[in-house]
């Protein structure tokens, strides 16, 4: 399948498309946000691969980035980096949770000071070489976006 080349309002459609979903899921079904309990807090990891698979089936691959704070080597942050028609970028869902940010969530855009700031990336990786999420709460938000 050929990988799809979107405009950044596209994705960033799409983002926002995602993030109301998981908001909704979370008010409707308790097991559900106990895993995203806090979202955007401490869910970047799980909500950032969950977009990814997503946007795979849609035929538009991302890659997921782990990057570790430049001021405490304890603290990561997830994100995923694109290709699109105009450049590159990053989806970032859960950048408002750190208080030293000013960003929105979701966050997309081709640059980012911030991210070059306060991130060292430690690793980027194809979704095909991550966990497939398989909660069925997880495969709602899949399904409603895939239906769209």
């Amino acid at each position: 399948m050929t990988a799809q080349k979107l405009s950044l309002l596209q994705i960033q459609s799409l983002a926002q498309r995602f993030t109301e979903l998981l908001k909704s899921k979370m008010e409707q079904d308790s097991n559900f946000s106990f895993a995203y309990a806090l979202f955007p807090f401490g869910s970047c990891k799980r909500s950032s691969r969950l977009l990814a698979f997503i946007l795979a089936e849609m035929s538009f691959p991302t890659t997921y980035v782990v990057a570790s704070s430049t001021n405490n080597k304890n603290q990561e942050h997830a994100w995923l980096r694109f290709d699109n028609l105009s450049g590159s970028g990053i989806i970032d869902l859960t950048c408002c949770q750190f208080d030293y940010c000013n960003l929105p969530c979701p966050y997309v855009e081709e640059t980012s000071e911030w991210h070059n700031k306060h991130w060292q990336i430690e690793k980027q990786e194809d979704v095909a070489n991550l966990r497939t999420p398989n909660g069925t709460a997880e495969l709602e938000i899949r399904n409603q976006m895939l239906s769209e």
